[in-house]
């Protein structure tokens, strides 16, 4: 729809006129024009000015609390919950020095060879590491959630980065109280075909992890089963519209019917058209 063109000057001026806009402003009955309607204010982003690329973009300050992406005191709860998973450490190390195997070595006098280089001591070490770690930090994933129900980003990562911590501890202190290292020096202190326990070693360093993800798995598991729900939001009520028409009688006609001037037929209606009658 093209827009109406301006009738020619009545006077017959000769100046030129302006190009015609359908929306400008129209004159009032008495000349004059009315002021152009201000502007609408910018809408400031929701994002306090930042850029959508920026992190937290689109999340204003005082929602992120709401949404959960900053909690109070997960800081508090990350140092909390590392610093008591760490000194679990200690409990690692005593029972590791306590339940391992010995590897036992066998002396010339000089020095010092496996007693029985086809056993498997070493994996039987690494092994009682494994599983003390794996119960210790099952143990720590239960009672991380029986002291912080509510959970958190805080409670996660202090059990994760307590239990790296932890399982070094417990290394450390195996590998410390443990038999002497030197086995030069006990090969020559035991004497020729003296039979002394070798020293204590972590040789599967991948057994560090076994501690954190024991206690995340557990704590995962924990808070699944007995962990606070959210409640189910009510449902939506169901609008029920009023009842349509009663079926139509056995044999009878439609509520439809009458039909449509015109005679035409309805296929959709359900229903056949009364027979015409003859003329009398």
């Amino acid at each position: 729809m093209s827009a109406p063109t301006p009738s020619p000057d009545p006077h017959g001026s000769s100046r030129p006129q302006p190009p015609y806009d359908p929306w400008a402003h129209r004159p009032e009955k008495d000349g004059s024009t009315p002021p152009p309607a201000p502007a609408a204010p910018a809408a400031e982003p929701a994002d306090g000015g930042q850029g959508w690329g920026a992190p937290g973009a689109g999340v204003r300050p005082e929602d992120r609390l709401e949404l959960g992406l900053v909690r109070p005191g997960d800081l508090r709860n990350l140092l909390v919950v590392a610093g008591f998973v760490a000194l679990a450490g200690v409990v690692l190390g005593l029972l590791w020095l306590w339940l391992a195997p010995g590897v036992p070595y066998i002396s010339d006098g000089q020095r010092a060879y496996l007693q029985n280089s086809e056993a498997e001591h070493g994996v039987a070490v690494d092994g009682t590491y494994a599983l003390l770690a794996a119960g210790i930090g099952a143990l720590c994933g239960v009672a991380a959630f029986l002291a912080r129900r509510s959970g958190g980003v805080g409670v996660v990562v202090g059990l994760a980065l307590g239990g790296v911590l932890g399982s070094m501890v417990g290394r450390l202190l195996g590998e410390l109280l443990g038999p002497g290292g030197d086995l030069t020096a006990r090969a020559a202190e035991a004497g020729r075909g003296g039979v002394f326990d070798g020293p204590l070693r972590l040789e599967a360093e991948v057994a560090i992890l076994v501690w954190p993800l024991a206690a995340l798995l557990t704590h995962l598991l924990v808070t699944a089963l007995f962990g606070p729900r959210d409640e189910d939001p009510a449902a939506p009520a169901v609008a029920v519209g009023p009842a349509g028409p009663d079926p139509a009688p056995h044999g009878g006609p439609s509520p439809t019917w009458p039909a449509p001037a015109g005679g035409h037929h309805d296929p959709s209606a359900g229903q056949e058209p009364p027979a015409s009658r003859p003329p009398e």
